[in-house]
């Protein structure tokens, strides 16, 4: 930023550069789990529904949803193992170590809605449990 012909750093989250641009794509309409997952490979969206597997991925996604200013839950890639319990992405991989649940840890096998989804509480975006069939806007990795 310029002021009288000197240079500006402003050196906070809300502001980005011009050029800003985010891989994270938010999905006009709600849909199930399942079909998000259809809609991120069909829609060339080059990751599938989004991961956050790091705090710096949840910062991103975070700045993305105050950006488009979106409040209601919506779906990313988690999904628990019916089979196991534990909650996995949509890649298989396990999640963990870092995770950001909205009770401080995993919802438990027989109680748990088996998809997840991102959830505004008390101004903070947090991991929590779905059900599955309930329609939400969908979080893909890709432009």
């Amino acid at each position: 930023m310029s002021i009288r012909e000197k240079w500006l750093t402003i050196n906070d989250g809300d502001y980005r550069p011009l050029c800003y641009k985010s891989f994270i794509h938010v999905s006009k309409c709600a849909m199930s789990w399942e079909k998000a997952l259809d809609y991120c490979k069909n829609h060339n969206k080059t990751g599938g529904l989004l991961r956050i597997e790091s705090e710096d991925d949840h910062i991103e996604m975070e700045r993305e949803l105050k950006r488009q200013e979106i409040l209601e839950p919506v779906w990313v890639g988690l999904r628990q193992s019916r089979l196991f319990g534990f909650w996995i992405w949509n890649n298989g991989l396990r999640v963990g170590p870092w995770t950001n649940w909205k009770e401080g840890s995993a919802p438990k096998h027989l109680m748990s809605q088996h998809c997840g989804a991102i959830e505004k509480v008390n101004g903070q975006y947090k991991w929590c449990d779905k059900d599955c069939r309930s329609e939400f806007k969908v979080l893909c990795e890709g432009e």
